[in-house]
């Protein structure tokens, strides 16, 4: 369960909207990182990468800094500044980036067509408004008859179990998608 203030954080996200620089977080390596940045968001536009590691938030060190209070620093109102400092493999020194927030849409499906009738789909989220994207967008493809479809679900965070479950139906046979084990392994 969350908290009131962490409730209203995730139903904003999963609506596909919220105010801050557009960038997926977690710990890896025991490190904030980068996991993804969103397409088309500040966090993007100053070139941040997934694996980017953050090791401060407004100069406060991130060491031991759990998820949610990081992404609740991050966050913020449009048009304020923060500056994250960074440490990508290959650079000598972590480097201090600013960046603007704004109000964030997350696209959660971007496909286009590629060479030889191939088309390359990315799923980003499951969040309230993937489904109906991707019936329209699955409805598009078709029409353009490609002869094979890349389905890419890399730095895909999750979201809705349901929206997930729906969104395999277009791809797998109508068969069981989900199931679970009791204490004993029985499904």
């Amino acid at each position: 369960f969350f908290d009131p203030e962490t409730s209203q954080k995730f139903k904003s996200e999963m609506t596909g909207t919220f105010e801050g620089i557009g960038i997926e977080i977690g710990i890896k390596n025991n490190q904030l990182t980068v996991i993804a940045p969103l397409p088309e968001t500040p966090a993007s536009k100053v070139g941040l990468k997934a694996g980017d590691k953050i090791y401060a938030i407004d100069k406060l060190d991130t060491t031991n800094m759990s998820v949610d209070y990081a992404a609740t620093l991050i966050r913020g109102k449009k048009g304020t500044k923060i500056i994250l400092t960074i440490f990508r493999q290959g650079w000598g020194e972590p480097k201090e980036i600013e960046i603007i927030r704004d109000k964030i849409e997350i696209k959660t499906i971007q496909w286009e067509m590629k060479n030889n009738d191939i088309v390359y789909l990315k799923i980003s989220h499951f969040n309230d408004k993937t489904f109906s994207i991707l019936s329209q967008a699955v409805q598009d493809i078709l029409m353009q008859n490609p002869q094979k479809i890349i389905l890419d679900l890399r730095n895909n965070p999750g979201g809705y179990l349901d929206v997930a479950l729906d969104s395999a139906g277009f791809w797998l046979p109508n068969r069981l998608i989900t199931f679970s084990k009791d204490a004993k392994g029985q499904i």
